[in-house]
């Protein structure tokens, strides 16, 4: 649950919106224009539990800690529900490909079993910017 409030906080910070609309960084092509109210999935870029992981990890947690994990981690992707199912279909509904670098957070949707093309989410901001 602390984990979960963390990501509502730092998305509220970062974009001043808690909106999955507006806090997603990604979506796919074929959820371009439409809304996630419309039946998008929310979805984590990297599964929830590298970054717990990660969380656990920490020598010193502080709130510097704790926003480097989260601006590693806490990628937002808005795609359709047949991508989804694709996606959990797939051995990458909860974990990253087997040669993931740590780094390409979009890394589980190039995957060969999964393909979903993405693109800048046109309603995605930061707050400061």
């Amino acid at each position: 649950m602390a984990l979960r409030y963390a990501q509502d906080h730092w998305r509220d910070q970062r974009c001043g919106s808690s909106s999955k609309d507006k806090t997603a960084q990604y979506r796919s092509k074929n959820a371009k224009g439409k809304r996630w109210r419309d039946g998008l999935v929310y979805d984590h870029a990297i599964p929830c539990r590298y970054m717990l992981n990660d969380m656990l990890e920490l020598p010193d947690v502080t709130p510097n800690s704790v926003r480097a994990v989260l601006e590693q981690f806490d990628v937002m992707v808005l795609i359709t529900r047949e991508e989804n199912a694709r996606l959990n279909a797939s051995s990458l509904r909860q974990k990253m490909p087997a040669d993931w670098d740590g780094v390409d957070s979009l890394a589980r949707y190039k995957d060969k079993a999964v393909r979903i093309a993405l693109i800048p989410n046109e309603s995605f901001s930061e707050a400061n910017e």
